[in-house]
């Protein structure tokens, strides 16, 4: 049978992602897109309200301004800070959420929002035996998963959702050595 690629393109964080769906069936990939696609959109849109360095209102530039009880009180600013604060330990700085002395989770941001809705939206559409691949791209980010059958996201999932092998890309070292980020 013939396997069919279509995609879905949205704008969030001032740049494009695509959204794909590969399967043996056009308006099964349509039906998935249109459901998938506007859910996507909304959670990279919410997580780009929420962290976004650009926007006043945002929980980052609260935290900026120096209100440090979102640490107390906001359980998703909790889990991204600790994650970049882990990242930074792990790598002895050369991962830096701190740009100019002020918090900027936006090189970790992108990266987990990709994945957090793919994991939610998109790889569960491969519980279908017609849908035969999906990926969401984001920035030259991506999270790409096929039919392959192993466990989405390692042995420790803790829904145990049998989705399939996934495949993390990215650009790790898009700067040159001994930079910390990409504005130095």
């Amino acid at each position: 049978m013939k396997t069919i690629i279509k995609a879905n393109v949205v704008e969030a964080m001032t740049v494009p992602f695509t959204i794909s769906v590969a399967a043996t069936d056009e308006k099964l990939i349509a039906d998935y897109l249109g459901s998938v696609t506007p859910l996507i959109e909304a959670n990279l849109k919410r997580v780009d309200a929420r962290f976004s360095t650009f926007k006043a209102d945002s929980l980052v530039s609260r935290f900026q301004r120096g209100e440090d009880s979102l640490l107390a009180l906001d359980r998703e600013f909790q889990q991204v800070y600790g994650a970049v604060s882990v990242a930074k330990d792990q790598t002895e700085g050369l991962f830096n959420p701190y740009y100019g002395g002020k918090y900027d989770p936006t090189g970790y941001v992108k990266g987990w929002s990709i994945q957090t809705a793919f994991e939610k939206h998109l790889a569960p559409l491969l519980e279908d035996p017609r849908v035969v691949g999906v990926c969401l791209n984001g920035g030259g980010e991506a999270f790409a998963v096929n039919d392959a059958g192993a466990l989405l996201g390692g042995p420790d999932r803790e829904d145990g959702v049998q989705v399939a092998q996934i495949r993390s890309v990215g650009l790790s070292a898009p700067f040159r050595l001994g930079r910390r980020s990409g504005r130095d």
